[in-house]
C-alpha cells in the first residue's frame, strides 16, 4: 500500500492535462492533494483533470512546454 500520509512524504511535481486542452502542473506529496489543486485551479471550467501523473523530475512538465512555446505568448 502506498504511502498517502502527507507529513511523511514529500511534495513533487504533479503534471496533468485539462480535458478542454492544455496542460499544467502542481506540486503536492499525494496524488489526492495534487487532484484538489487541480481541480481549484479551475478544473470544472476546463473540462476536469486528465493524465494526472507524477512528474519529480520535470520531464513530461518541461515537454509540454517545449511543445507548447509560443503557443500562450
Amino acid at each position: 500500500m502506498k504511502n498517502e500520509n502527507k507529513a511523511n512524504t514529500p511534495e513533487i511535481n504533479w503534471s496533468f492535462n485539462w480535458g478542454n486542452g492544455g496542460y499544467n502542473s502542481v506540486k503536492a506529496a499525494t496524488k489526492k492533494e495534487a487532484m484538489e489543486k487541480a481541480l481549484a485551479m479551475g478544473g470544472s471550467i476546463l473540462g476536469g483533470v486528465v493524465n494526472l501523473q507524477p512528474d519529480a523530475d520535470f520531464k513530461t512538465t518541461f515537454a509540454n512546454d517545449k511543445a507548447h512555446a509560443g503557443m500562450y505568448d
